[in-house]
């Protein structure tokens, strides 16, 4: 079954609706017996975690050689490309299946799928809460097409959450196909691929 995996969906709406007011909550003179500590020493302590994660280190992650000339720079996320070719390629069944978690992922400002910035042997998110990031380990042509394996970051704020995705890469025209395959329960299957549509420019907003 073509599928899109969220994980972190869950806690982000979870977050989203998180009532401040719990009656668990410390009082606003703070925990009984901790001592209180000066508000500038917290925001201190906050921005040089913050500075600590905006900098990982993927060395070594991505060992493919860089990809096509073609391909390298920013590409914009189509959504209305992507849901056409999804509507004429997929039963009405797929479909739905498929956009069933759209109203919810953009209730939390998470789109269908990034934009993205291929540079050398990676692909990284741009413009996204989740900043995914692809680490290419390697590819080959095949008929006309990339078939790559690459080390996938749902976030690359957090390195550590990662696994291996298979990906099929293809400049159409003006368009990058961006397919990427699910994890099949049976090891004897091949992974079925969903498109994700890419174009140089922006699509123009969608009114309301």
């Amino acid at each position: 079954m073509i599928r899109v995996i969220f994980l972190s969906l869950p806690l982000l709406i979870a977050a989203c609706n998180r009532d401040s007011s719990r009656a668990d909550l410390p009082p606003a003179g703070g925990i009984p017996g901790v001592p209180s500590r000066p508000f500038a020493e917290l925001t201190d302590h906050a921005s040089n975690e913050s500075a600590s994660l905006s900098t990982p280190d993927f060395t070594g992650l991505a060992t493919a050689r860089p990809l096509p000339l073609d391909m390298q720079g920013d590409w914009y996320f189509n959504e209305p490309l992507t849901l056409a070719a999804w509507k004429k390629s997929m039963t009405p069944r797929q479909y739905q299946v498929n956009i069933d978690s759209l109203p919810q992922l953009k209730a939390v400002g998470i789109p269908l799928h990034v934009d993205l910035r291929i540079s050398g042997n990676a692909a990284i998110g741009q413009r996204a809460v989740l900043m995914p990031r692809y680490d290419f380990t390697r590819w080959d042509v095949t008929e006309g097409a990339i078939t790559a394996r690459a080390w996938h970051h749902e976030d690359q704020y957090d390195p550590g959450d990662m696994y291996e995705i298979d990906l099929r890469l293809q400049v159409s025209g003006k368009e990058l196909w961006w397919e990427e395959g699910d994890e099949p329960t049976d090891s004897n299957k091949p992974p079925q691929f969903l498109r994700y549509i890419y174009t140089r420019e922006a699509p123009a907003k969608q009114t309301p």
